[in-house]
């Protein structure tokens, strides 16, 4: 028997997250069982519970920060975890754990580095990259599993149909994106789409959806851009975190050797590096700061519009690659990827007579 772990976090700031649960209540079955966690249940209960109900599905309903924690409950107050850790938790505490659904704001902003707890054999984890409507995010839902458990789909093909729903009805590209094991994958003579949907998901995470502006750290993101240059010239992901390999998420290295993916392999690593190079000319104007926030506003107009410039470059630099990304998916039938916002608009830069 399928058995599903509902634990929910948020307050009545959210509130579509009753009805999400009662969504989920009712696909309760003989087959497929639903354990709603008390609303007490905090942080410090939470593997207990999990080790008694031993799901085979998790599904949070909560918060998420933007770069990649979950505000969970942990006694009377909210504290932020990092959404790896939640699902680590409950994975040993339930070895029957398979898939992993964060339903909320950035619950999947640290990318494939969620399927890392998973089994071996399968898995698969579904959040969100970036803010989500309340009312979306529960009707995302309601359409996954709607066709996961009621027209017994693969959770690949039920998420894709999900998309498809809620982007027809939204009119809007949804941020939630889901990673699976490469065993669902076919062979490599049948996979022009499969290659591109996993390039997709390379490029799907925080190093190439937030402008400049809104970046925790230089460091951080510079990190972030070597790890996907590494993914693209070996197919191995690394966490971000440990800098392990995550072989649920890496791609067959093999992949790489058709003709028209080196082609863009070459021309999205030349990107990359010209990203890089602009991230690091702002860097040394920093001098010294590792955010964008609160620098350069102390600066004359002239001054200020050169840092402000400096930001924006390593916007360009990455929506480049982006643009070179879109090509690809584009031609193999995959939705293109969004690009990103420049960090300052020229109606923000100061007037310089």
């Amino acid at each position: 028997m399928n058995r599903m772990l509902v634990w929910t976090c948020s307050d009545e700031d959210l509130p579509y997250s009753a009805e999400e649960t009662s969504h989920l209540e009712s696909l309760r079955s003989a087959d497929f069982d639903v354990t709603v966690a008390p609303r007490s249940l905090d942080w410090d209960k939470l593997a207990a519970f999990a080790n008694v109900t031993e799901p085979s599905i998790f599904h949070f309903i909560g918060h998420g920060t933007r770069d990649g924690d979950l505000v969970i409950r942990d006694g009377a107050n909210h504290v932020r975890r990092p959404a790896t850790d939640v699902v680590r938790l409950v994975r040993e505490a339930s070895p029957a754990l398979e898939g992993v659904y964060l339903s909320g704001c950035f619950t999947a902003k640290t990318a494939p580095e969620l399927l890392e707890s998973l089994p071996p054999a399968a898995g698969w984890a579904i959040g969100t990259t970036a803010e989500v409507d309340d009312e979306l995010a529960t009707r995302f839902a309601e359409r996954f599993y709607e066709h996961l458990i009621g027209s017994e789909m693969r959770p690949r093909q039920a998420f894709e149909v999900a998309r498809v729903y809620a982007e027809s009805d939204w009119g809007e590209e949804v941020s939630h994106t889901a990673w699976f094991r490469r065993s669902d994958l076919p062979a490599v003579e049948e996979m022009a789409k499969t290659i591109s949907s996993a390039l997709r998901t390379i490029f799907n995470r925080s190093a190439f959806l937030e402008p400049m502006r809104q970046e925790l750290s230089m460091q951080a993101l510079d990190d972030a851009l070597l790890d996907v240059s590494h993914t693209l010239g070996t197919g191995q992901a690394l966490s971000r975190r440990y800098q392990t390999p995550i072989p649920a998420a890496s791609i067959p290295v093999e992949w790489l050797h058709d003709p028209a993916i080196q082609s863009f392999v070459r021309e999205a690593k030349r990107g990359i590096t010209a990203a890089r190079r602009a991230l690091r000319e702002l860097s040394e104007a920093a001098a010294g700061e590792d955010h964008v926030v609160g620098n350069g506003f102390q600066l004359d107009p002239h001054a200020q519009i050169q840092w402000m410039r400096k930001v924006n470059a390593v916007d360009l630099a990455r929506n480049k690659v982006l643009r070179t990304a879109n090509k690809l998916l584009t031609r193999n039938g995959v939705p293109p990827l969004q690009v990103i916002s420049v960090s300052f608009a020229r109606n923000e830069m100061p007037h310089v007579s």
